[in-house]
């Protein structure tokens, strides 16, 4: 924290304190975030110096050394310019429409090397509802939900340090690295509990960060950091008080700029802790986009780290196919498409499509119901679109939803 004149103040700059105008009203609270509105409003008070943390000139941004690992270099100072709008909600198929229309090719899809085998071990959600492994994996998440909650806590309310360690210690429990992915993800789906959404949804995250970095041939210390990442992600949001979090309805253009505060608010909370630079910049950037559409700097692709690209990925998917008190959860099948309609602008081609293809492919032999009451099973994806499957219906007939015009998954069963 220093004191820096008002005449000096920067975009990316953060008050340190509460800004009080002439006759003691509450200007802006500590922890906003300058940006030109803000800073014209504080020249517009005439006052002259106020406290303020200069978070972004200390970020360090890792760049591959000829070796492989990463080095340390300075980061861009933030551009001056206001944050960007908010990023479109989830589309959903509509009934009147084509669920795919006008949904845009993906080029350079993967080779059938980079999915994970789904065949073998996999167990169907019917047959894993009682089963012990299915208990012990609840227990072992229940566990590290209440041990992120005593570290979140230690964070936000306390001087008690919190090491990489501490994190790497609950990213571990969470993964077996014997479970094939179908397995893993049969697990996961089933577990879907909308209680303690921050923590929940963390640990959701932290996984399937794991599963990603496995996907993308990270090494075992990379997949490691971005599961630490996902962890921590969205700790800026325990600042955010639960009566915007958790509103039932639309957000106010006010409560909306405060909940897009929670990356610099967590970034600010780690900033000075014993954690690996990447796990900070992945706080801090991953609600950032590849068109430079998101926030809290609209930045693009080259400034944006790439762990935090690959958290954004996940953060999305887990945050649209939970229950959230003010909607039910979307069927991953219509995240799938939203990511293949317009994801190809918003996110890394090169994390997004393996994303998309080991997720689906997770639901191989899944049963579904499509959107005019019919079941049936996944037995074939169409590589191009990865949320239009073949499907095996109960009369034994087969349906590839890529050659309909107003059929799609409607939901898992």
């Amino acid at each position: 924290m220093k004191k820096i004149l008002v005449t000096n103040l920067k975009p990316g700059m953060i008050l340190a304190e509460d800004v009080l105008t002439p006759r003691g009203q509450l200007l802006f609270e500590a922890g906003t975030p300058l940006d030109k509105r803000v800073i014209s409003r504080l020249r517009f008070y005439n006052l002259t110096f106020v406290s303020v943390d200069d978070v972004i000139s200390g970020i360090l941004q890792e760049t591959p050394k000829e070796d492989g690992t990463l080095a340390a270099t300075e980061i861009l100072p933030p551009p001056e310019q206001t944050p960007a709008p908010e990023e479109p909600k989830m589309p959903v198929p509509k009934k009147t429409a084509p669920a795919t229309e006008s949904a845009p090719q993906i080029a350079a899809m993967p080779t059938s090397s980079t999915i994970e085998d789904t065949t073998d071990g996999t167990v169907l959600p019917q047959e894993i509802e009682d089963s012990l492994r299915l208990l012990s994996f609840q227990s072992t998440y229940a566990d590290c939900a209440v041990a992120l909650q005593g570290i979140f806590h230690k964070i936000t309310s306390t001087s008690e340090p919190v090491t990489q360690l501490d994190l790497e210690a609950i990213a571990l429990s969470l993964y077996d690295p014997t479970l094939p992915s179908a397995e893993f993800f049969t697990l996961f789906h089933a577990l879907r509990a909308p209680a303690d959404p921050i923590y929940t949804h963390s640990l959701n995250v932290s996984m399937l960060c794991r599963y990603l970095g496995r996907w993308l041939h990270f090494s075992e210390e990379d997949q490691l950091c971005l599961s630490v990442c996902g962890l921590l992600h969205d700790i800026g949001k325990l600042l955010i008080p639960d009566d915007i979090l958790q509103k039932p309805g639309q957000l106010t253009d006010e409560e909306r700029a405060i909940v897009r505060r929670h990356p610099l608010m967590g970034f600010q909370l780690i900033k000075d802790l014993k954690l690996d630079a990447r796990v900070k910049k992945s706080v801090l950037m991953h609600h950032e986009r590849s068109n430079a559409s998101g926030y809290p700097y609209g930045r693009g692709p080259t400034e944006v780290h790439p762990f935090a690209q690959a958290v954004a990925i996940a953060d999305v998917y887990d945050a649209t196919t939970s229950k959230r008190s003010y909607r039910s959860a979307f069927c991953p099948f219509t995240v799938i498409s939203a990511f293949e309609q317009g994801g190809v602008e918003r996110y890394n081609t090169q994390f997004l499509i393996p994303f998309l293809e080991n997720i689906a492919y997770t639901y191989q032999k899944h049963r579904v119901m499509l959107n005019d009451g019919r079941p049936g099973e996944i037995v074939m994806f169409n590589r191009s679109q990865f949320s239009r499957p073949i499907l095996r219906l109960v009369d034994g007939t087969f349906l590839d939803l890529s050659g309909t015009e107003d059929i799609w998954i409607q939901s898992v069963m």
